[in-house]
């Protein structure tokens, strides 16, 4: 499965994510993993994909042309290549990420830290696709 990693520019992975990133690997399966080229939990996700031998591929936002729209920009165009979304703990990039899947009815899967993040607390029976209302902008 075709799977987008997303998640904060500051954030590192821990070992718990790694090992739900392990978990998903093999339940989901992912077969080709997408990031947004950034820093962070990108490109922890990109070294993590490296390391087990699985093919990824680095989309980065074309600030320079979009300005400020680049990183929704490039976020659309990662959900239209995806099947799929893991997100870490991030930003508002992370979450428009989260969003543009939402849209599309993509499978999200949050990992246990940002769920932790988001609620105080993680979610006990492993990963499970959580589909994150949008409300319509007024």
């Amino acid at each position: 499965m075709k799977t987008v990693v997303t998640g904060g520019r500051d954030y590192t992975l821990t070992n718990e994510d790694l090992a739900f990133l392990d978990e998903l690997a093999t339940t989901l399966p992912i077969t080709h993993l997408l990031t947004g080229a950034a820093s962070g939990a990108d490109a922890d996700a990109e070294a993590w994909a490296a390391r087990r031998g699985l093919s990824f591929t680095r989309v980065p936002a074309d600030w320079k042309h979009y300005g400020r729209g680049a990183g929704p920009k490039r976020n659309a165009q990662l959900a239209s290549l995806a099947e799929a979304v893991i997100a870490f703990p991030g930003g508002r990039g992370t979450l428009d990420m989260v969003t543009q899947a939402t849209r599309r009815n993509l499978s999200i899967f949050q990992s246990p830290s940002r769920l932790a993040a988001c609620s105080g607390h993680a979610r006990p029976n492993g990963p499970k696709p959580i589909r994150i209302p949008v409300l319509p902008h007024t």
